[in-house]
């Protein structure tokens, strides 16, 4: 998964707190998604970036 030692810890506790019912849910987004067609252009891809809603806090 290439997380790095320093931040194994955190990742590590943060996982154990994840429910079931919610790695449901993120597995099951994470397999619908689909892009749109105006995406599919091979140029377009090359820059094309999928975020969540609550990811973008974490994105610098």
């Amino acid at each position: 998964m290439h997380i790095g030692e320093a931040q194994f810890e955190t990742y590590f506790s943060q996982a154990k707190q994840t429910t079931a019912e919610t790695l449901s849910q993120v597995m099951h987004e994470n397999l619908s998604f689909a892009l749109p067609e105006k995406a599919k252009d091979e140029q377009l891809l090359k820059g094309f970036i999928t975020i969540g809603a609550k990811e973008n806090g974490l994105i610098k």
